[in-house]
């Protein structure tokens, strides 16, 4: 499954990722899997790795914080968007931030 995942099947990144931080608890495998799954185009999976871009930066140091992570955030958010994904509360803090309407 893990190899599908890897040579290009997104969807099975995605359930990989919802495995990975739902049943076993494990949010760095998590992370990895929502990220291969972005990296395939997925809407959803775009959107919802750079929100978790984003939150992470209250748990990092203010150097790591405040510089690559928030413009990564906003780039995979942006690409959601502008790849159909819909399923989102524009007026929240991180869409003030990456400038998105």
């Amino acid at each position: 499954m893990e190899q599908k995942a890897l040579d290009g099947d997104g969807r099975i990144a995605g359930k990989l990722s919802l495995y990975f931080g739902g049943y076993l608890n494990d949010p760095e495998q998590q992370k990895y899997w929502l990220q291969v799954a972005a990296e395939d185009d997925l809407p959803g999976a775009e959107y919802e790795f750079g929100q978790r871009l984003y939150v992470e930066k209250n748990t990092l140091t203010p150097d790591k914080a405040l510089g690559r992570d928030l413009s990564r955030a906003c780039f995979w958010v942006k690409k959601a968007i502008a790849h159909g994904y819909r399923q989102y509360t524009p007026n929240d803090e991180m869409h003030e931030f990456c400038h998105i309407k």
